[in-house]
Order: C-alpha cells, then sequence, then structure tokens
C-alpha cells in the first residue's frame, strides 16, 4: 500500500496547482485592433505565423476590399494587399503551398454575388486572379479535399438557393460541375470526413428571410460522383457547427432553428452507424459566434448572435459568453467570457514563440458587431444595438490554462473576467488519450485526504495533508497503478466525494 502526503506528491508525482495561473491566462486580453472594423469577413493563419484578415462588410453592408496582416512579433495590424473584388461572406482557404484562395461572396448591399476567385500569396503579399467559380454564389461551403480538389457546395445565386456544387483545381485554376445535391441549400455546414473521402453536409435553410430552415443531410461521395441522403439531424440549424474529434465522431452544435431562435440542443454523430446522438445542449446556444478546433479534442465557441430579428443588424442581441464542447468528458464548459459582446466575428487558434507577452498558444477573436451591454430579467448579460468594431482580444488555450477554465466555472455567462469558483468539488477527467486526471478544489484552507481503492476494496493510495483555497489537478499515471478500474474517494471541507478512475495503459 502507498502512503504519501500530498505535499510529497507535490515534490515528486507531479501535483499542479492550478491557481497559480496568471492574471493574463483567465480572462481574453485585448490586443492591438485592426485598421479597418469589418463584419461576416474571412481570417485565416498563415504558415509563416501570421494572421491574415479578409474583406467582409461595413457597417451599411457594403463589402470590404482592404486585408491587413496581424504579426505577433510586433503585435499590430498592417495593411496588405487589396482584393480587386471586394466582397463579404465569401470563403477562405489555405492551400498546402501557403496561399489563400477566396471563393465568391457578396458585392454588394443588394445581395449581388460574384463568381471571381483570388488567390493572396503571402510572399508578394499580393492578389491575383485565381480563376472563376461556374456559378456566382454567397453563403456557400468550401471544403478542402487537396489542392486538386475544393469542393464548393450550395449557396445563394441572382436565381436564388442553389443544389449545384463545383469543384475547383488550385494547381489549374480551373472550376468544373459535379453532381447536384438533393435539396436546395445556403447557409449550410459542410466537412470533409477524416475517415473516408466522403463530404458531409447538414442543414440550412431554402430562401432568405421567412424561408424554411431543415435539419437534413447528405453525403458526396467524391469517387462516384454521388450525393446520398442520410438520416437527417435531430434538429434544424443554420450557420452552426460541424466539426470531427479524432475519434471520428461529428459535432453539430449552435446555429438557428428559426428566423428568431438559436438552436437548443447538440447532437454527435457516429460515422459507423451514420446516426445522430442527442448530447449535452450547449450552457448559451448561439449563432454566426467564432469557432476554434482546440488541442486536446476540444471545440471552442465564442459570443454569437443570442436574440434579435435575424435580418436586422441592429436588433441582433448578442452574447460575450464562450464555452468549449470537450469530447473526452462530453459535456459543455464555460470558457472566460470576452471583453465585448460580439457576433459576426471571426476566431482562429494561432501558435507563437516570438513574443513573450503574447500566450504561446491562443485564440485570437476579431471584429464583428458588438453593442450596449443589458442585463435581462434571468440576470443574463447581453447587448443590443450592435455597431460594427475593429477590436481584437485574445485567450490564453495552453493546457495549464485549461486546466484553470475547467476548474473555474461559472454558473452564468456575463461580461468581463470570470472569478475564482468558491464551490468545493472534485471530478475525474480525461484528456484526448484517455489519460485521466484528479481534480479538486478547496474553497477554504482545509485538511484533504485522497484514497483510491482497487476493485476488490483494497486501499491502494493514502494520501493526506493540509490544503490551502484554490483548485489542484494530479495525473492519474503518476500514482504508479496499473490498469483497471479504481474508486477514488476525496474527504475535504467537510464534504465526502467519490468518482469512477479507470486507468487503461
Amino acid at each position: 500500500m502507498k502512503h504519501h502526503t500530498i505535499v510529497t506528491i507535490l515534490g515528486f508525482l507531479g501535483l499542479t496547482i492550478i491557481a497559480q495561473v496568471s492574471t493574463s491566462q483567465q480572462t481574453w486580453r485585448t490586443v492591438a485592433p485592426m485598421n479597418t472594423p469589418r463584419f461576416y469577413f474571412s481570417m485565416v493563419p498563415l504558415q509563416n505565423g501570421t494572421v491574415l484578415a479578409i474583406g467582409g462588410e461595413d457597417v451599411n453592408d457594403n463589402p470590404i476590399g482592404s486585408c491587413e496582416l496581424y504579426d505577433p512579433a510586433s503585435g499590430i495590424w498592417t495593411y496588405t494587399g487589396s482584393l480587386a473584388v471586394p466582397r463579404g461572406r465569401g470563403c477562405a482557404v489555405v492551400l498546402s503551398s501557403g496561399k489563400v484562395a477566396v471563393f465568391g461572396g457578396q458585392v454588394s448591399a443588394s445581395v449581388a454575388q460574384t463568381d471571381q476567385i483570388e488567390v493572396y500569396d503571402p510572399a508578394t503579399k499580393t492578389w491575383s486572379s485565381g480563376g472563376h467559380l461556374l456559378l456566382a454564389r454567397q453563403n456557400e461551403t468550401a471544403t478542402y479535399v487537396n489542392d486538386s480538389s475544393i469542393v464548393i457546395i450550395g449557396g445563394l445565386s441572382a436565381d436564388g438557393t442553389t443544389a449545384s456544387c463545383e469543384v475547383y483545381n488550385s494547381l489549374t485554376m480551373s472550376s468544373r460541375a459535379i453532381a447536384s445535391m438533393h435539396q436546395n441549400r445556403h447557409d449550410h455546414m459542410s466537412l470533409l470526413l477524416s475517415n473516408s473521402n466522403n463530404i458531409l453536409v447538414a442543414g440550412g435553410r431554402d430562401g432568405g428571410s421567412g424561408s424554411r430552415y431543415f435539419s437534413e443531410c447528405e453525403m458526396y461521395d467524391q469517387e462516384n460522383d454521388v450525393w446520398t441522403v442520410m438520416t437527417p439531424m435531430q434538429q434544424a440549424r443554420i450557420m452552426g457547427v460541424l466539426a470531427q474529434f479524432p475519434d471520428g465522431s461529428i459535432l453539430a452544435a449552435g446555429g438557428r432553428n428559426t428566423p428568431s431562435t438559436s438552436a437548443p440542443g447538440s447532437e454527435l454523430l457516429d460515422t459507423a452507424s451514420l446516426q445522430w446522438t442527442t448530447i449535452s445542449p450547449m450552457l448559451q446556444p448561439c449563432t454566426v459566434s467564432g469557432n476554434v478546433m482546440l488541442p486536446d479534442a476540444r471545440y471552442l465557441m465564442t459570443g454569437g448572435q443570442i436574440g434579435g430579428v435575424w435580418s436586422i443588424e441592429t436588433d441582433n442581441i448578442t452574447t460575450p459568453t464562450c464555452e468549449w464542447y470537450d469530447r473526452p468528458n462530453q459535456r459543455w464548459y464555460y470558457a472566460p467570457t470576452l471583453n465585448l459582446s460580439r457576433d459576426k466575428h471571426v476566431a482562429v487558434f494561432l501558435h507563437q514563440g516570438v513574443n513573450n507577452s503574447l500566450p504561446s498558444d491562443m485564440v485570437m477573436a476579431a471584429g464583428g458587431l458588438v453593442g450596449i451591454p443589458i442585463v435581462d430579467s434571468f440576470q443574463h448579460m447581453t447587448t443590443v444595438n450592435p455597431y460594427i468594431t475593429n477590436t481584437v482580444e485574445v485567450l490564453d488555450v495552453s493546457p495549464q490554462a485549461m486546466g484553470y477554465y475547467i476548474a473555474h466555472q461559472p454558473t452564468t455567462a456575463g461580461v468581463g473576467p470570470q472569478t475564482a469558483s468558491t464551490q468545493s468539488h472534485f471530478e475525474v477527467r480525461y484528456d484526448a488519450d484517455f489519460n485521466s486526471i484528479l481534480f479538486f478544489e478547496s474553497a477554504q484552507s482545509t485538511v484533504g485526504l485522497l484514497e483510491v481503492y482497487d476493485s476488490r476494496g483494497a486501499r491502494v493510495v493514502y494520501l493526506q495533508s493540509n490544503l490551502g483555497p484554490g483548485p489542484y489537478e494530479i495525473r492519474a499515471s503518476q500514482l504508479s497503478l496499473q490498469s483497471g478500474v479504481y474508486f477514488v474517494r476525496m474527504t475535504f471541507d467537510n464534504l465526502v466525494q467519490t468518482a469512477k478512475l479507470v486507468i487503461a495503459r
């Protein structure tokens, strides 16, 4: 039987005191703003470590042609080459060469589309013609397969919503028609399945204001150029999230399910059975949020629209709430709230090692519409009357910071930095590789007792020590336990909490 104190673990077994995370890791930090306020724009991290913001729309819904670069080394934005065709609501794709292709988009406030494709070269910082789409469109999706196959799906054209699709070849800068979907749609989601060469398309709508929102899904078989209708999602949604985790499962969340309500539920698609299963809902359903896949099978959503009249930008009700779906733990967690409530913005993940004043792993949220904070009847902080912004903020998403966010969960969304949790608790969590981690948090100074029992009821670990207030973590791999199922009992703050621990090696 092992008999150690927690102090011993602190020295030799890797106890992490999460409360020592710096203030900058607990909140979103405002960094240098873009030069131009913009929303409905594209933003992509480049292979050279910078971030490119592309086009968008201004406060009068007119398209923007200017583009700018964020360099983490200098910490500022500078203008780069402008688009030949100003546009918002297009699709940007990073090619294997490091260049960026942008497809379609809206080129006037009266909703006119373009077929122009433009390609940005980071080496020369200029845009050049990349050819033409077969159909001018906006609100389409562009699914990158490889440089010779970027699949352009659906969208809104001059003749209305379309089911037409085409494949763009960036090597020859040409497009060719492929089979059309069974259903016209725009504001849908698409995703290349990691375990096949098929493309999943989900949701969307069949027109403009007052149109039908739907849950129908289709799968495109590239080899045979065939679309197949598959099991629909549990609920309708437009402009939501479609993301695949390392285990192959696909998350559908967020978006709108009617012209006036956010889609309340979340669901997972099993790619083997092609069946959707309802999972825990988002803590604050929203749409037109920033969306980022994080390391360790976590998907972050920032801000978004939670109410108001969909077709009138100034009647948007937006939220500063951020949350991520943690696939290993199969639940949504709050992340720190944005400093500004925003929607129709963009968020990207950036790894950098050139500026010590910035996190090495961070999410950047930029632009969009922000507004005046109000408090509703449920004491939730939201905003109304949005205005366009050029502001930018970043959040530390390093493993240490993510552990801190898990341990400090607010009960509601609000504006400003999150405060530490004051409720004592203990929980076993699992990372993306199914490595178990023991999280516990004390609300006050106390004596902590941690006991681990095997499946036969024999106590195999006994840890006791004085604890200060704050959260802690112990990786179970540090306890030298064999593979198997155990039960962990934590006694502190006059509470006794028990959890099951699975160790698989």
